[in-house]
Formats: structure tokens, C-alpha cells, sequence
């Protein structure tokens, strides 16, 4: 099930949730856009794809479609509404694989991780339409509000990478902490703001110069920034923590 929080609301409700038989659930994240909501399953690699009512209206397996063997990790789900896209972070072995890939990746000979990877798929059929294979394994990704170029932070690797967001093609990177865990820009577009997983502070950067202009704690384990024109929320191990959206600018140094 997924629980889900109706403003106003005396509490939540389940949303059942299509399983198939004999796989493992572990709902790993959810993102909610215009009207719709896609969540993506850990383990048994599966994108649910729900309506405004909160029924389940399509299903995506990343296994039958031959993209990634069950036992892998999906991070992320994030829409691009300018190419109407979903784009989805994983990490795992890559079905067919040559048997010494596969050797390599279990024994992590030379860093041979070949599972390394982001997805992007039409938002109605679900056809994959474009993939990257950057370096480490991204745990979450932001598009610009230009569209232009889509940022994605390594797991445990200290740099958040760019990407053409039309081509996917690989741009150099931004110097971050390691383990950056969230990405979102500031509603003002103002902003890119970085989730430090390890030590509990938000980056921010220059949206238009992507220069880092400075940072400040909130808590530990950052797991989650979500940004309104009001606030920026900040959940980690400490709890759920909310900034009012024109004071970014004084708490950073």
C-alpha cells in the first residue's frame, strides 16, 4: 500500500497498489505532478503510475522489459514536464550481460559496476525513450527550470552530475559533499539546493552560475527537501524542519 495524506483530512488512506505475485515490496519514493502519481518499487524494479483519485492506472516492470535484473536498486522517480518524461535512477546488474561483467560487477573488479544508470520514459506509455550511465549511481535528480539541464548526485561521490536534458549526454560536473541524497531548485528558481546526507547541511548554488554560494545545518541524515513559494522543508533523523523561502539567502555562510 501507499499511504496518502489529503489536506484537511482527519488522517490518511491506503492506496492498494498492483503487486505481482511472489514480489518484494519496498516502496522507495513517490513523486507527485500534475495530476498523477508515480511511485517506484525497490528490489523487484516496478513504476506504478496512479491517477488523482489515487488508483492505479498503469504499471512499468523494469525486469520483463529486460532493463534490470529483480535485486536492484531504484532510487528516484522525477518528471520532466518540458518533454513530458519520467526519469528514473537505478542501480543494478544489467540483464544479458557478458559473464565477465556480470563476474565483475559481483566482485566489483575495477569499480565494474554496469548497472549504473538513469532511465527516461514517455510519461503516457511508458517507452524508454533515453538513458545515461554516469560513474556512480545517482540517488536523486533535479531538472532546471529552463529545461536545459538536468543534475543528478552520485552516491557517496563528492560531485552532483550534469546532463543534457535532451540528449542525456554527460557535462562536468559540480564539487559537492559526498552522499548528496536531495536535489530541488528554490520555487524562485533562484536556487539549487543539495541535501547533505552525512553531514546535515543544505548547499545552495547559483541557479544561473551554478557557483556554490554557501550552506547551513538543519539536521542529521537529510532525507528529503521539498520547496513551496512559502517554504523550503527539510525532513531528516532530527524530524521535519521548514525555512521561510525569502530567509535562504540570510541562513546560508
Amino acid at each position: 500500500y501507499l499511504y496518502a495524506y489529503r489536506p484537511g483530512s482527519a488522517g490518511t488512506e491506503r492506496l492498494p497498489l498492483p503487486m505481482p505475485s511472489g514480489a518484494g515490496l519496498e516502496l522507495f519514493a513517490a513523486h507527485n505532478a500534475c495530476g498523477r502519481v508515480y511511485v517506484i518499487n525497490n528490489v523487484t524494479p516496478l513504476l506504478f503510475v496512479l491517477d488523482g483519485a489515487g488508483k492505479a492506472v498503469r504499471t512499468l516492470s523494469m525486469e520483463k522489459e529486460g532493463l534490470l535484473e529483480n535485486g536492484s536498486v531504484v532510487f528516484q522517480v522525477v518528471r520532466d514536464p518540458r518533454r513530458r518524461a519520467l526519469l528514473v535512477s537505478v542501480y543494478g546488474r544489467d540483464p544479458g550481460g557478458s559473464t565477465f561483467a556480470q563476474l565483475a560487477y559481483m566482485a566489483h573488479i575495477g569499480g565494474a559496476l554496469p548497472g549504473r544508470r538513469i532511465f527516461r520514459f514517455d510519461e503516457d506509455t511508458l517507452e524508454l525513450t533515453g538513458s545515461a550511465r554516469p560513474d556512480h549511481p545517482p540517488m536523486d535528480m533535479a531538472v532546471s527550470p529552463d529545461g536545459k539541464t538536468l543534475y543528478a548526485p552520485g552516491v557517496f561521490h563528492p560531485e552532483i552530475y550534469r546532463f543534457d536534458a535532451e540528449t542525456l549526454e554527460q557535462l562536468p560536473g559540480l564539487p559537492a559533499p559526498p552522499h548528496i541524497r536531495k536535489l530541488v531548485f528554490s520555487a524562485d528558481g533562484k536556487y539549487l539546493l543539495a541535501g547533505s546526507y552525512l553531514d546535515g547541511e543544505v548547499i545552495a548554488y547559483d541557479a544561473a552560475t551554478e557557483r556554490r554560494i554557501g550552506s547551513f545545518y538543519v539536521t542529521p541524515r537529510i532525507e528529503g527537501l521539498h520547496a513551496t513559494r512559502q517554504y523550503l522543508y527539510i525532513a531528516g533523523a532530527g524530524g521535519i524542519f521548514r525555512i521561510p523561502a525569502e530567509k535562504i539567502g540570510e541562513a546560508l555562510r
